[in-house]
């Protein structure tokens, strides 16, 4: 078996940085990986230097311990400019599913706003987009105090 240059896989043990490479090979180029579809199924594609783990390496750097390999645009492909070691709430952020709205002249998610107000975000979302109420009303306006009605008969 020929030996390894970069030193990132030794036996059975691999690194965060080469474990994060080579999920994002599997999840791009092997159609039998459970995730597939979400990426290589739809389009996604690994820069052709990056095949390579020394060429991603010297791009990416070493994986620091508290992140994890994110695209910047999660309809782009895995390339220099679109990548970057991200939290687990950066990643949570930046989902297909996530909701984005235009407040105070910034893209900001449903979720990073409804923490920054205190509000659960299910409220926010059914404000604006059931009852059409404006965003920053959506955010600050108190929530109802509900009281049952007793019978007092």
């Amino acid at each position: 078996m020929a030996k390894i240059k970069h030193g990132q896989y030794s036996g059975n043990i691999r690194t965060r940085t080469y474990r994060a490479w080579d999920s994002m090979k599997q999840r791009c180029l092997n159609p039998t990986f459970i995730g597939y579809k979400h990426y290589g199924g739809r389009g996604i594609k690994i820069h052709v230097p990056w095949l390579e783990f020394e060429n991603f390496f010297r791009d990416m750097g070493e994986c620091p311990s508290d992140r994890s390999l994110d695209r910047i645009d999660v309809d782009g492909d895995y390339c220099p400019s679109n990548c970057r070691w991200a939290t687990r709430q950066e990643q949570a952020n930046n989902k297909q599913t996530t909701t984005y709205f235009e407040y105070m002249g910034e893209k900001r998610s449903l979720q990073s706003l409804a923490k920054q107000f205190c509000i659960n975000p299910r409220v926010v979302r059914e404000r604006v987009k059931r009852h059409g109420i404006d965003l920053h009303e959506a955010l600050t306006r108190p929530l109802k105090k509900y009281t049952k009605k007793r019978n007092l008969g």
